[in-house]
């Protein structure tokens, strides 16, 4: 008996020594704030810290999900449909290999709440070789009438004056410098008319309109290269 509860005790340490062992996330945004209708977005950063190659594979789990809400994702270029559980594809980490393509799409939908959605990253030939990630949606009818986007690492006005004639700007704030947050300004044909970085060391982005015909527009905030959220506003003169 006594040989029998040592060998449970080993496995069990064994265990709680693999999960998490080889893969380190190195980044991911905990706390999201969204508004109803939004499709917001998100990376996680891994990397490989063992000897070894991962097969890496990743399984989605969902609280339960709110009118209207989807979470999906896409590894390695291959986007799993929200239907699905685990990614349609692995994806191979060499050690030391940093994967930081991963992306996190949560359809908001139209209540309010809060909504948990958990990714596991694991080796898919050592399961028990695991890294977990606990994302948090806060849903809101309503960010603010001012807002553009929010989350733990930054927060953003929309355009204003809306509409506006000489002039517009935007306020932000960024507390992580590690973030490469933009502005793109279009016409309604698409053609990009202007590109704003946001610097960690400013907040505020003024523009003028010179150059601007009367009509409508649409500026598109990116985190990362990522489009996060896109909203229209008017020049009139």
């Amino acid at each position: 008996m006594i040989k029998y509860l040592l060998a449970i005790c080993l496995f069990l340490w064994v265990t709680h020594q693999a999960a998490s062992q080889s893969l380190e996330v190195l980044k991911f945004d905990e706390v999201i704030t969204g508004e109803i209708g939004q499709m917001v977005s998100s990376k996680i950063s891994l990397r490989n810290t063992s000897e070894k190659v991962i097969k890496l594979r990743v399984e989605k789990i969902t609280d339960e999900l709110l009118e209207g809400q989807e979470a999906y994702f896409k590894l390695g270029g291959k986007t799993t449909k929200a239907k699905y559980n685990f990614s349609v594809n692995t994806l191979q980490l060499k050690p030391g290999e940093v994967l930081d393509n991963f992306e996190a799409f949560f359809k908001v939908g139209i209540e309010e709440g809060e909504t948990e959605v958990v990714y596991i990253f694991y080796d898919d030939d050592n399961p028990v070789d695991f890294a977990r990630v606990n994302i948090n949606y806060n849903i809101k009818a309503d960010l603010s009438k001012d807002k553009l986007f929010v989350n733990n690492k930054i927060e953003i006005s929309k355009i204003y004056p809306n509409p506006a004639t000489s002039f517009a700007a935007f306020d932000y704030r960024l507390s992580d410098g590690g973030q490469k947050a933009k502005i793109t300004i279009r016409n309604v044909l698409g053609s990009e008319i202007g590109v704003y970085e946001l610097s960690p060391f400013e907040n505020r982005v003024k523009f003028n309109l010179d150059t601007y015909n009367t009509g409508v527009y649409f500026y598109t905030l990116s985190l990362n290269d990522q489009t996060i959220v896109t909203r229209k506003f008017m020049v009139k003169k």
